[in-house]
């Protein structure tokens, strides 16, 4: 027979089997919008790039950007064919691409390394929705131009940032502008300037804050549609003081309420869960309970 060490041992196996399994689900169940279906293409590679309608296009052939070039770095979108699957994982510096377009489905996936531009982003232009994965590395975009999620009505715009995956962007950004975006983030994402949810009376915004850090150094605002900012974990950094913000219609607490902190120091409003003293001494008493139990 089992001594009773031995059960418990088994019995947190089970547990540490249980919660990866679930974390594993929840990762999968972000990823699972992404879109299906044309060719794959190796972003690192020079070959990848080509200079094509409204600037350099993710088609076959081609060459790295230069000066002179057109601006737009297009995937899926001027001329390029629906449903393009894009994958980078070394580190790309593109300081001639002003702005990245992903339309007609476009699927990225960025799997490790850095993407830096001098401009912003656009996911999701057309009724075709386009997903970027964030799994790995860091993208950066600079201030030239705004980084917009679902352009037009009637369009999809889906980012996913993974745990330990660094994503920050410096110009003026609407998740949302005139479709249905989302923002899922796990890891560390920054944005430098202000964060408009829901632009148009036809957009919805979601944004879920599930870990890691979150910071906006600009203003956060709902537009004209429909905006939920969802937060699951993690830590939020708001520029000002937002103290209150979490009671705002469309800011929704959704971890533990009673750990919820706004925490107002040096011009910044810190958001975060925080277990309430009682509750660390009641975890305590719990483990000395179970160290008699054995």
């Amino acid at each position: 027979m089992l001594g009773k060490r031995s059960i418990m041992l088994v019995l947190g196996m089970i547990a540490l089997i249980f919660t990866h399994s679930a974390v594993a689900a929840i990762i999968q169940n972000v990823q699972s919008t992404a879109p299906s279906g044309g060719a794959a293409i190796d972003w690192d590679l020079v070959s990848s790039w080509t200079v094509g309608v409204g600037g350099p296009g993710i088609l076959a052939g081609g060459a790295t950007p230069a000066l002179g070039d057109g601006d737009i770095a297009n995937i899926g979108a001027a001329g390029a064919p629906a449903n393009q699957s894009v994958t980078i994982s070394g580190d790309l510096t593109h300081p001639y691409v002003r702005y990245i377009r992903m339309d007609s489905g476009a699927l990225v996936n960025q799997n490790g390394g850095s993407l830096t531009t001098w401009g912003g982003i656009t996911i999701g232009q057309d009724l075709l929705g386009s997903v970027y994965n964030l799994n790995a590395g860091s993208l950066t975009l600079g201030a030239s131009d705004v980084t917009v999620m679902a352009w037009n009505p009637g369009s999809s715009g889906e980012l996913n940032v993974a745990a330990g995956a660094t994503f920050t962007t410096n110009p003026h950004s609407i998740i949302g502008r005139g479709g249905a975006a989302v923002l899922n983030s796990y890891g560390d994402v920054t944005f430098n300037s202000n964060l408009e949810m829901g632009g148009l009376a036809t957009a919805t915004a979601l944004i879920n804050v599930y870990d890691g850090t979150f910071s906006i150094a600009g203003a956060l605002f709902a537009g004209a549609g429909s905006a939920d900012f969802n937060f699951h974990g993690g830590d939020i950094y708001l520029t000002g003081d937002i103290r209150g913000i979490g009671d705002y219609s469309w800011f929704n607490v959704l971890g533990n309420s009673a750990d919820y902190r706004e925490e107002f120091d040096a011009g910044i409003t810190h958001l975060s869960y925080v277990p309430e003293p009682v509750s660390i001494v009641l975890m305590g008493f719990g483990g000395l309970f179970l160290r008699r139990r054995k």
